[in-house]
């Protein structure tokens, strides 16, 4: 199945690891979700996810975005005229 998550809910994901948030990027580590996203939204969760109030694990957020990218579904813009 493929999926789009809000930023909001990559944070939660992040913050609370028991919680439905985690769960589903948990499934899509594990390959039974795939995210639909492209270079904004991945710029966005990266932004999101550094900043200091959440104090988390710069190593472990650069190593979920670098996974998401390389086997998310990342469509490509449509050409309008």
């Amino acid at each position: 199945m493929k999926i789009v998550l809000d930023t909001n809910v990559m944070v939660s994901a992040f913050l609370k690891p028991r919680s439905k948030p985690a769960r589903i990027l948990r499934l899509v580590l594990q390959g039974d979700l795939f995210i639909i996203c492209n270079e904004h939204i991945l710029s966005e969760y990266l932004e999101v996810l550094k900043r200091p109030k959440f104090e988390l694990n710069l190593g472990k957020i650069h190593t979920i975005i670098a996974f998401i990218r390389s086997e998310g579904f990342m469509p490509l813009p449509s050409l309008t005229h």
